[in-house]
């Protein structure tokens, strides 16, 4: 029995061509598709069924490869298409197998799997098929040359996708094939945005009315050929790629789960969730008796009972009424991740602007309506609620209108010849009439606009109708998505006009009659999407430039811009409850401007209606001020303020809400942030403390601020972003006096601008920012350019594997600094290639499912003992950081920097690592190198600012910051004064530095409250604990104090010049943030400061940046002959850092301390036990 036997059509690829008809124009196509510039291929000419699937199978098999950039190859290797039944094979001309159509089954043929093993393949079919296929040739001990594998149901999750990858050895993608054959849109790469096969002008997304969605809208996936439309049920919307080409970017629906606990929760939530646990596949399933289902396969190869405790774990956490039914390993769900069985658009209600009477507007919002109530069907009868009769008038020329439409479109709702019965009447009123949907008209007058409310149930109409009409609350609008209102606009909702066609993808209308041509919509838009034009002139909009923020509506003093209606902008029940009052009020015709603030105006100089008359001289110029806000990420919030370009200040909310790791709560939503919640007010968030002490430190207000600089691109302008898995932020985004500056972007500014280099590369690294985890910038002169990023995905990123090693180690999500200090007691034995490492495509590799996964069975409570596999873990971790960071860098800016006069600069929350710093210092040996002391969340408070002047001037100042001393600060006197009216014994002291140094070097350990306060997570000499680092017996008890392990390092503050005398690498390290290693004859000197491991983190001090405390480490070299002190942060464990003499003497009092000076006074803990 041959091999061929079980395919019905085997055939020569050049013979299947010449059946098929169009051979020449095959050729040009592929030739089209391998150059991303492919039209829909020819139809074949011959009508047979058979030449029919000769053509498909070449179609196949020709666009995979030349669009994989293989068609050169293509005569030596194999597609392998995985089908339900063997079908067709095609060969070359010695007859040897080009594409083979199958099923798993027939490959098991000894012949057949010997013949594809000789060649190489590319792969492509449903996760499962392909995994019973890696079964299969484990089982046979056979090993194919996969050049790639395709995966065809989407969107595959992530745990499928590297099982995929780690079986075949080759890079997984995903595809989708075309509903006329051929393939749709392909991507190399699992997570990534799929790139068209076919034209981009072809390809769209329909809404649950039919009508065609803008870009960046989810919806069906839709083609148009031949001006026949193709739905496929495929969830998706169209973005634009990193480099700015549009692509598809593949997801699920956003359907409610009705959690009682976590009400916000939808299906968009759980597959994120799911994404990050060992799941192979999932299935939603909604039933109309609410009986809902979640049926799981787990990825082959876990511990089936800890992987199904870890999933119902994560998933109780509120989507407890889900039905959780695990299925065998390696299963695929076909058909969409979610099906609601409910009915079509059962939950759904659309509000709409009605305009006036017989208007364009009024015709679209019976348009929209329509398609509404009618809940995606293709036969719709409008009908009159009170006499049963049809519908006249514009409304029923408008039904007529659409239902020829739908008649000439795809059935894509499944609805077939069923005609619907809509009515149009009073939804609160009586009657007899019961139908598919129901559609009011609230009529406007002087006071308020005219509505239209539909929807499929009449109970939801008539629960909208009573908000709208009289503002009762009725139970019901928990249940219902209401689309027409977009809550971004929080100041100022307003009511969707509805869509004229169904290809009507513009985001605003400009209502004429309204605008009084004032501009101000041109100024606030972000991204530059409007201009004035006409006479008058009037607002004209790109919508390709458009991201549908709506400040422009928000900010229209005569209300003329309005949002169309979209899918995209649903307000849930929870919300739609939550905000009531807020929603009631959208009707109201005289709404005064609600935008205040810096949101309002530009700056004057950027505001062209202000330019002055008379050029300024000089000296009358008003300085420019910028204040710069850490805001938009989760916590490390900040302020920093720039006059002229000069840093003046800047302070952690931390140091004043005196709450580690500051995070703004919003009172009614805790979790959300400015990052992911589109309807939070920007300036809610902003940290009030922290501004306030910035200002009052330049003696300024906010009327003298020029611009506000924001560190991140908030959930409002989520639009602007590059879609996909390799997720890019924007430019600066500004409206009037504010600029969004990405987050990395932050960062970079922060440390380049910082630093007084004039060239220097860039790495920023952390967990993750605007959906990137780390950058590499190119910084020279004014201009910072991205050499390359690693998107941020639910479980990849640097901070994030960090961090879950951390928690399995026992040290919560802040332990990082434990786990860097416990990896010098272990040993790097433990193998973290899958979790974090550089990948052979020049990609890091990272997982935190798989460090959860592969290292469950070493979790440790937090006062649980440490085994010699926590230390190796904790040794390996920090090992697998220091590699594939440096391999990464390695990658983009060459092996050395050896013998240049190029710079290095790092920083993020991962650049506090200072072991790693100090392996890339000595790695790559830069001119020099530079990590800024708030290298995490908050310097980008800084990095915002920086970017915020560069707006102002073009100039991109360079501040070679060599302190940190800039946050609040006391006098002597001050301090003095406070001390009395706390009643505390002190002295003052002649000679501050001397007398300290004596308590020191008699053992003693010293509180040190000096001048400005230090901005960073470090104290470098402001808020420190100084203690005598030749007393080996004084570690134990400093660590007590601060409540740390008792292997915890310490570090020393140095004198300047001094350090090469104790230290290999003689760096001017000024803010402890690189480890270097002590001299061997020295460590028995300074045992207090010498890490277990022989390193360091020392603080190079500076007198004309720390004149007292340079003077005290002096006093003290001259008492002992060793030039430096023990420093640690002054506070106890879990507090932030004293700021003002009250919260010094009340740590002072917890910690234990002998003594604590301030300013010039001197308070002995011996004296207060007196007292």
């Amino acid at each position: 029995m041959s091999w061929r036997d079980p395919f019905p059509l085997t055939v020569d690829l050049a013979d299947s061509l010449a059946a098929a008809g169009p051979g020449a124009q095959l050729d040009a196509h592929l030739n089209a598709v391998a150059d991303r510039s492919a039209a829909a291929p020819v139809a074949p000419s011959a009508a047979s069924e058979t030449a029919q699937m000769y053509w498909l199978g070449a179609l196949l098999h020709g666009e995979l490869l030349a669009f994989l950039g293989m068609r050169p190859r293509a005569s030596t290797i194999t597609v392998i298409c995985l089908e339900a039944a063997p079908g067709l094979a095609l060969l070359d001309a010695e007859g040897q197998p080009l594409a083979l159509f199958t099923d798993v089954a027939t490959l098991a043929d000894a012949e057949l799997l010997a013949l594809a093993s000789e060649r190489p393949v590319v792969l492509a079919g449903p996760a499962d098929r392909l995994w019973a296929l890696a079964q299969l040739l484990e089982s046979r001990a056979v090993s194919l040359q996969t050049l790639a594998v395709i995966v065809e149901n989407a969107p595959v999750l992530p745990g499928a996708a590297r099982l995929l990858h780690e079986r075949f050895a080759a890079p997984v993608g995903e595809g989708l094939r075309a509903p006329d054959g051929g393939w749709l849109a392909i991507t190399r790469t699992h997570g990534e945005l799929l790139e068209p096969v076919r034209p981009r002008e072809q390809l769209y997304a329909t809404g649950q009315s039919g009508d065609q969605l803008a870009m960046g809208q989810w919806g069906l996936l839709g083609s148009m050929r031949d001006e026949a439309q193709l739905v496929m049920s495929v969830w998706a919307r169209l973005r634009a790629s990193r480099d700015g080409v549009v692509g598809i970017e593949l997801g699920v629906p956003a359907t409610p789960l009705g959690s009682s606990v976590r009400p916000e929760l939808d299906t968009t939530d759980l597959h994120d969730m799911l994404g990050t646990l060992p799941v192979f596949a999932y299935c939603v399933r909604f039933e109309p008796n609410d009986a809902h289902h979640l049926d799981i396969s787990i990825v082959p190869g876990c511990d089936l009972d800890q992987a199904k405790a870890q999933i119902l774990a994560s998933i109780a956490i509120g989507i407890e009424q889900l039905a959780v039914v695990f299925t065998a390993p390696g299963v695929e769900f076909m058909g969409m991740r979610v099906y609601d069985a409910r009915g079509i658009g059962r939950d759904r209600a659309v509000v709409v602007w009605g305009g006036a009477p017989g208007s364009e507007a009024r015709r679209a919002a019976w348009r929209e309506v329509i398609s509404a109530a009618g809940g995606g069907g293709r036969r719709v009868r409008l009908l009159d609620a009170d006499t049963g009769e049809a519908r006249e008038g514009v409304a029923g020329e408008v039904a007529a209108q659409l239902r020829r439409e739908r008649e000439q479109t795809p059935d894509i709702f499944g609805t077939g010849d069923t005609e619907w019965s809509v009515y149009v009447g009073d939804a609160t009123g009586e009657t007899a009439h019961h139908g598919h949907g129901w559609i009011s008209l609230l009529e406007g007058d002087d006071a308020r606009e005219p509505m239209l409310i539909a929807g499929v149930d009449r109970g939801y109409v008539r629960a909208l109708q009573q908000l709208f009409e009289s503002g009762t609350v009725d139970d019901r609008l928990a249940e219902i998505t209401l689309e027409g209102i977009d809550l971004q606009a929080y100041s100022r909702p307003m009511l969707g006009r509805g869509r004229a066609a169904a290809d009507d993808r513009r985001p605003l209308w400009v209502d004429e009659t309204r605008c009084v041509g004032a501009g101000d919509c041109v100024r606030i838009c972000p991204t530059h999407a409007i201009t004035m034009a006409g006479e008058p002139a009037r607002p004209v909009i790109d919508p390709g430039a458009c991201i549908r923020c709506q400040l422009c509506s928000e900010r229209c003093e005569s209300s003329a811009l309005r949002p169309l209606v979209s899918d995209d902008a649903a307000i849930r029940g929870h919300e739609l409850v939550r905000e009531a009052e807020l929603l009631r009020g959208v009707r109201t015709r005289a709404r005064p401007r609600v935008l205040a603030g810096k949101l309002t105006e530009p700056p004057p100089a950027l505001d062209r209606r202000r330019a002055p008359a008379v050029v300024e001289k000089a000296g009358d110029r008003k300085p420019s001020v910028v204040l710069g806000l850490a805001t938009v990420t989760l916590m490390e919030h900040a302020a920093a303020l720039l006059i002229d370009g000069e840093l003046v200040s800047a302070i952690e909310e931390e140091r004043l809400a005196r709450v580690r790791h500051y995070t703004w709560q919003h009172p009614e939503r805790p979790g959300t942030s400015l990052s992911s919640d589109i309807a939070l007010r920007l300036e809610d968030a902003w940290p009030p403390r922290a501004i306030d002490a910035v200002l009052r430190t330049a003696g300024l207000t906010m009327d003298d601020v020029d611009l506000v600089a924001i560190n991140g691109i908030p959930a409002r302008f989520r639009q602007s972003f590059a879609g996909g898995g390799g997720w890019r932020p924007p430019p600066v985004l500004r409206a009037n006096s504010v600029v969004f500056v990405p987050h990395h972007m932050s960062h970079a500014a922060c440390v380049y601008g910082l630093s007084d280099y004039d060239d220097a590369w860039v790495l920023s690294i952390d967990g993750r920012g605007d959906y990137e985890t780390a950058t590499i910038w190119r910084a020279q002169g004014h201009d910072l350019q991205v050499v390359d990023a690693v998107p941020w995905q639910p479980d990849c990123s640097f901070g994030g594997v960090y961090e879950t090693v951390t928690r399995v180690l026992g040290f919560g999500s802040h332990g990082q600094g434990s786990t860097m200090a416990l990896a010098a007691l272990g040993q790097p034995r433990i193998d973290l290639s899958s979790c974090m490492s550089m990948g052979d495509d020049g990609k890091p590799v990272l997982s935190e499912w798989a460090a959860e996964k592969l290292f469950d069975r070493f979790a440790r409570g937090r006062d649980e003992p440490i085994t010699d596999d926590h230390r190796d873990l904790a040794a390996s971790i920090q090992q697998a950081l220091e590699t594939t960071v440096g391999d990464y860098l390695a990658h983009h800016i060459g092996p050395s920097l050896q013998g240049t006069t190029q710079n290095l600069a790092v920083c993020g929350g991962v650049a506090l690592n200072c072991k790693m710093n100090g392996v890339l210092r000595d790695r790559f040996q830069p001119a020099d190198m530079y990590v800024p002391p708030g290298a995490n969340d908050a310097g980008t408070a800084i990095g915002a600012a920086i970017i915020g002047h560069r707006e102002l001037t073009g100039e991109l100042p360079r501040l070679g910051l060599g302190h940190t001393h800039l946050g609040p600060s006391w006098s002597d006197e001050a301090i003095a004064a406070a001390l009395g009216r706390m009643r505390v014994p002190f002295t003052r002291m002649r000679d501050v530095g001397g007398e300290t140094a004596e308590l020191i070097a008699a053992g003693k350990i010293v509180c040190w409250f000096q001048g400005p306060m230090e901005f960073g997570p470090r104290a470098l000499g402001g808020r420190s604990i100084n203690a005598d680092p030749r007393r080996d017996d004084l570690k134990p008890r400093l660590n007590a104090m601060k409540s740390r392990e008792p292997w915890r390092p310490f570090g020393p503050s140095v004198l300047a010049g001094r350090q090469s005398e104790w230290f290999i690498q003689d760096w001017d390290s000024r803010f402890m943030l690189f480890a270097v290693d002590v001299r061997p004859e020295k460590r028995e000197q300074i045992p207090v400061v010498v890490h277990y491991d022989g390193s360091s983190r020392p603080q190079v001090v500076h007198a004309e940046h720390h004149p007292r405390y340079h003077a005290m480490i002096s006093a003290f070299e001259q008492r002992t002959g060793v030039p430096m002190v023990v420093n640690t942060s002054f506070n106890r464990g879990g507090e932030a850092i004293a700021c003002n003499p009250v919260e010094a003497m009340r740590s002072f009092v917890g910690l234990g301390a002998d003594a604590i000076v301030l300013g010039d006074s001197l308070v002995l803990r011996e004296q207060m036990r007196r007292r």
